[in-house]
């Protein structure tokens, strides 16, 4: 059985929220060699990880390339 996107983002968020930023970093990177698009919950969860670990300049290069490539960011972006 294939991990689903959801079952992704629950990943990336664990390991954001047990602070190992870097580990959701890589699992989401490696997302489009699974053929897996992360969709715009991924995109939050990943820059929020950022944001809480204080990487705010990763942070905002995600978020320009989030509007750049889609999917477009939300209200909860």
């Amino acid at each position: 059985m294939e991990p689903t996107i959801y079952t992704y983002n629950i990943m990336i968020e664990g390991m954001c929220k047990a602070g190992k930023v870097e580990d959701g970093w890589d699992l989401f990177c490696s997302l489009s060699l699974k053929g897996v698009k992360p969709d715009v919950i991924i995109y939050n969860t990943m820059i929020s990880g950022f944001c809480r670990k204080g990487l705010k300049e990763e942070a905002d290069a995600l978020f320009r390339k989030m509007r750049e490539d889609g999917p477009l960011p939300d209200s909860g972006t």
